[in-house]
Order: C-alpha cells, then sequence, then structure tokens
C-alpha cells in the first residue's frame, strides 16, 4: 500500500440510483456489527480480500457514519466547524473508506487533519496531547484483512463507549432507514472540494510527523514517569546509561499500522535493542489475530536472534491498528530450555498487572489514595490474587476497551487511584494517561520489572505468580453459535437451567474444588450488579453473565461466564478456576457449553 494519500480526482464519487440501489444499501448496512468497539463489516469480496475497491453502497454507510459523528461533535464542543483527525489501519480498503469520511467532512465544514497510515495508539494520543476535538480511525482491529470499519473518539482521546456509543448507534439505524437523509448523503459526497482534498493529501506528511513525535513524547513520559516533568525527555533519556541495557526485543510487525510508528525509536530511546520483521505497511504475513499459532513466525524469529544474542527475552506481534500485541518469550529451565514459547493473553496480562502494581507501591506515586485495578468481566480471577498481595481492589466493566476506561476515569473522579487497567481475556494492557491498550507500554512494563527483580527470564517471574488455568479466546470451545436472538431470554432460560444443575453438581466440586457457594453477577458497561432474573438486567441483556464460585471462607475460587459478541456473530464461553493446568477447567468450560445449549433449545 502507498504510505501518502492518493484520492480520486473525480467530483462524481458515488454513481448510484437510490430509485434502484436503496435497497442494496440497506441490506449493506444490516451487515454492519454495531458495537462500542467499533462498527465493522467484510468490505473486500471475502474476509481474506486484498481488494481496495469500495463498493457504491458501502462509501454512501461510510459518509453516513462520518456525517453522524460529525454532528455528535459539532454538539460536543459547541463549534460549528470542528476539528477531526483521522486516520487508518494498513488494510487493504482503508484509503478508500477514509475518502468516503473525508469527502462528507469537507462538504460539511469540517476541520480535517488526516494521518493517513498509523497505528491506533498513535491517533489517540496525539489527539488528547493537542487537545483536538476528535477522532476518526478506520479499522476493524483484529478481524481478517478484508473486513473494515471505524472507530470514533473525543477530546479525550478514547473509543467512545456508554450512551455517546449508544446514541450514534441508534442514529446510524436510524439514518439509514431514511432515504430523504441517504439522498442528503449523496449529494455531500458528490460535491466535496476537490482542492480541499488536495490540500489534504498534500499537509499529510506534516501531520503524521506531528502525531508520531506526539506519541514518542507521550509514551516516553508512561515509561518513566519520574522523568515526565522533563523539558525533553529523549534527551535526558540518551543521557542515562540505559536502565534496560543488555535486554533485547524482536517485533513481527506483519504489515499492520505499527510500522509507521514510533517501535524503533522508542525501545532506542530506553536503551533496549530491537530487530523488526515485515515492516512494509499492508503487507500482511500471519493472520491478523495475534493469538496462538499466528505468532509461529514471531516464535521462529524469535528463538533465531536469542541463539546469536541471548539478551533478546521477549517477542511481540501486534494486530493490524496496532493497540493488540501478545508476546513470545524463552524457555530457561526443562527439557524445553532455549525455545521460544507463546505467552498465554491472561498470563500476559497478569505479569504486566504485577509489574504496573509493583511499580506503583515501589515509588509511592499514589500518595494516600486507594489503589485500584480495573479489567473486564472475563479477566482471570488471577488479577484478584495479584491485587490482594499489594492492597489493591479490583474493579470489572463489561467487554469493551470503553468500558474499561470510562470505569476507571469514573473511579478517578472519585478520588481512586489508577494507572493499569485493560482486558485480560485479550491480553490488552492500558496504562494512563494513554486510554487505549499499547504493546509498547506492555513491554516497557515487563523490562522494568525484569529489571526490578533481577530476573533472567520471564518464565521466571511466571512462576511466583498466582495459577490459574482459563480458557482461551482461540479455544474451539470458546465460541458458540446459538438461535435465541434475545439474549435477555436466553439468560432467563440459563438461570433457571443453573439452579437445577447446581444441586446435582455442587457436592462433586466441593470435593474436587472446594466450592461450596456461588453468585451470579451480571456485567452492564460500566456496573456489575450481583442477583439473578431480567428485572437486574433491564434492557442491557447483551452484556457479560458470570456465576462466581467460592469456598468455605468465601475467596474466590474460578468462574464461569457467557457474553454475545460485539463483534463477531458468535457467543463467548469461559471458564476460570484456580490451579496450574486444572483439568476442571474443560469440566467447567463444558457443563457451561451444555446449559447454555438447553436454555437455547427450550424455546
Amino acid at each position: 500500500m502507498s504510505l501518502y494519500p492518493q484520492f480520486s480526482e473525480k467530483e462524481l464519487f458515488v454513481n448510484i440510483d437510490l430509485s434502484k440501489d436503496y435497497e442494496t444499501i440497506k441490506n449493506s448496512a444490516d451487515k454492519m456489527i454495531l458495537s462500542a468497539s467499533g462498527w465493522r463489516k467484510i468490505f473486500g469480496e471475502n474476509e481474506e480480500s486484498d481488494s481496495t475497491i469500495i463498493r457504491e453502497q458501502d462509501k454512501v454507510i461510510l459518509a453516513t457514519a462520518g456525517e453522524i459523528f460529525f454532528n455528535y461533535i459539532k454538539k460536543r464542543t459547541g463549534n460549528a466547524f470542528p476539528e477531526i483527525v483521522v486516520g487508518i489501519d494498513s488494510r487493504p480498503t482503508g484509503q478508500g473508506a477514509a475518502e468516503s469520511v473525508i469527502r462528507v467532512l469537507i462538504s460539511l465544514g469540517c476541520k480535517i487533519q488526516y494521518l493517513h497510515t498509523c497505528a491506533a495508539p498513535e491517533i489517540m494520543a496525539y489527539v488528547k496531547q493537542k487537545k483536538l476535538d476528535g477522532f476518526i480511525y478506520i479499522s476493524a482491529s483484529h478481524n481478517p484483512k478484508g473486513y473494515n470499519g471505524i472507530k470514533f473518539g473525543n477530546e479525550t482521546g478514547a473509543v467512545l463507549g456508554g450512551e455517546d456509543s449508544t446514541m450514534l448507534i441508534d442514529t446510524f439505524k436510524k439514518e439509514i432507514l431514511d432515504k430523504g437523509k441517504i439522498s442528503a448523503i449523496v449529494k455531500l459526497l458528490n460535491s466535496a472540494d476537490i482542492k480541499k482534498l488536495s490540500d489534504i493529501a498534500e499537509k499529510q506528511k506534516i501531520w503524521k510527523k506531528e502525531s508520531y513525535a506526539s506519541y514518542l513524547d507521550f509514551n516516553l513520559r508512561i515509561a518513566r514517569p519520574d522523568l515526565s516533568s522533563a523539558e525533553n525527555i529523549i534527551e535526558k533519556l540518551l543521557l542515562e546509561t540505559g536502565s534496560c541495557e543488555n535486554l533485547g526485543i524482536v517485533g513481527d510487525l506483519n504489515g499492520s499500522a505499527r510500522c509507521t510508528s514510533i517501535d524503533e525509536e522508542f525501545f532506542k530511546t530506553l536503551g533496549i535493542k530491537s530487530k523488526f520483521i515485515n515492516t512494509t505497511p499492508g503487507k500482511i504475513i500471519s493472520p491478523i489475530l495475534p493469538e496462538g499459532k499466528n505468532l509461529s513466525l514471531c516464535k521462529k524469529e524469535f528463538e533465531k536472534a536469542y541463539k546469536t544474542d541471548n539478551s533478546f527475552i521477549m517477542g511481540y506481534m501486534p494486530d493490524n491498528d496496532g493497540d493488540r500485541g501478545n508476546l513470545v518469550y524463552i524457555n530457561s529451565e526443562g527439557a524445553n530450555a532455549g525455545e521460544a514459547e507463546i505467552l498465554k493473553a491472561q498470563e500476559l496480562f497478569a505479569l504486566t498487572c504485577f509489574a504496573e502494581l509493583l511499580f506503583i507501591t515501589d515509588s509511592g506515586i499514589a500518595g494516600n489514595k486507594k489503589i485500584a485495578v480495573v479489567v473486564n468481566d472475563p479477566t482471570s480471577t488471577r488479577i484478584e490474587k495479584i491485587a490482594h498481595q499489594f492492597g489493591a481492589s479490583v474493579f470489572r466493566a463489561e467487554v469493551g476497551e470503553a468500558n474499561v476506561v470510562n470505569l476507571a476515569l469514573k473511579l478517578i473522579n472519585e478520588g481512586v487511584f489508577v494507572r493499569y487497567l485493560g482486558e485480560g481475556s485479550n491480553g490488552g494492557s492500558i496504562t494512563l494517561p494513554a486510554t487505549v491498550r499499547d504493546p509498547l507500554n506492555t513491554i516497557s512494563s515487563i523490562a522494568r520489572l525484569l529489571n526490578t527483580k533481577k530476573a533472567k527470564s520471564i518464565d521466571s517471574l511466571l512462576k511466583t505468580l498466582p495459577q490459574f488455568t482459563t480458557t482461551e479466546t482461540d479455544d474451539p470451545l470458546a465460541k458458540m453459535v446459538i438461535k435465541t436472538e434475545d439474549h435477555g431470554i436466553l439468560k432467563n432460560r440459563y438461570e433457571e437451567v443453573f439452579l437445577l444443575e447446581w444441586e446435582t453438581k455442587k457436592k462433586y466440586l466441593e470435593e474436587k474444588a472446594d466450592i461450596v457457594s456461588w453468585e451470579e453477577i451480571n456485567y452492564m458497561q460500566t456496573d456489575a450488579v450481583t442477583g439473578m432474573g431480567s428485572s437486574i438486567r433491564g434492557k442491557k441483556t447483551k452484556g457479560g453473565l458470570k456465576i462466581l464460585f467460592k469456598d468455605k471462607q468465601g475467596v474466590e475460587k474460578g468462574f464461569i461466564w457467557m457474553r454475545g459478541s460485539g463483534t463477531e456473530p458468535v457467543f463467548r464461553v469461559m471458564a476460570d478456576i484456580e490451579g496450574e493446568n486444572n483439568p476442571l477447567e474443560r469440566y467447567l468450560l463444558n457443563w457451561q457449553r451444555e446449559m447454555i445449549e438447553k436454555a437455547d433449545s427450550a424455546g
């Protein structure tokens, strides 16, 4: 893909006859998955398509989304001509999708900065640092390259969640059914000033340079908060001997948006040596989701680097928008010593959580404030065990980065100290003041931990953490397809099934895991409500439902969990239980699946 914008010079950008083609637009919009995590669908010919072409109906859908967001920002800021930053990840349809959005924004009088290909954390840090009005980021995150979509955010640099996200989704559903509104959108697309489009293309390099510098400064201040007040933090760090010397990182950028970002300079400034592969944006070699076997090439290259230089202690691969990055590490002991291991998402999150809580307590940066960690509902119970070691509390929100961030901000406003948050289920860590997960923050946290503990390997650190066995998101049994469209009805039936099943299983669970009691928790955006029944959930029926198991002392032992995915047409399930390689995880997971199947077939 080109690193620079290539806009169409045609004034007739959309050639569509609404008297004939309106149903085509509506049918295509119906395929869009709409959630706080982003709006997405297949824009290519199939989910692995390399086509760069955006169909006429999809241009209209994208422009409608852009128009809705413009009106939201205009109302929020009170500015008739707000300034919105637009960026894309490196998937094939990114530039075409961005042009659809940019054209409608031009016609609406919006001030636009276009970064072209940039990592999601970069555009978000840039907006936050420069106090710009908002951003539109064209991406489908971890979905295959034939997908694309949109993430929206305001001046906070965070993806919209809660009521703001719901309002945009509801408005989109309404507008896409309004032929008059769609006709107006088509006119806006075809009346965009071509000269302004050309000016945006010319200035892209300047904006990208500014966002790069802003993001580097921002991330270095997160990595080294003790130097955050330094006027020139890069100069200060380069004058140091290097707190992370003798550490090396291998990065498989997999053609992602991180290919245009700060990774190499960030590590160099911290004194970390680095080696990168697959650094051409858009040249996607491995499947985009950075989990399991998809990290095989990263693992192979990391092992090669380690054999040459054993100071290379981590490898990482981001997803396409660059906000996720799971790790590989070297086994230092046993039969597999010297071989690379793919770090499981929940283990990665737990290790980073431990690193950050240790740093917070050792540095005293929390002062006298209560310390908290904020996570999503399927994060392993091991996080409570880790937090307890440091006298910290754990708060949980529904799946979705926006939900976790919003809960953290709410707690901060209440006087609680929060630095670390994220979603253990995918390994994604967020270190405030960042409002998005970032692999660079994760790696710098672990590098700091290795130095603090004088540890020679990641696996030695893992052995010191609480041991739990947790269903991974890429496990084939972690997904189900259900027939019941109304999740509220499904959950009501599930509760009836569970109450009967508990009576038959409780003796076995007590014998095998000292589990003697349970409680149900429903997670709805930033709320966690204990109790059963439709009155608990109200209209918020699509959140997570967890059965939390406890022992005789009321100590949490694990859980079973379920939630309909907001980004894929599947129902996600998992189990979490104390103990390393505990076979009870399979038992609980299969039991959970059986109960859901019974509830699904009861209608």
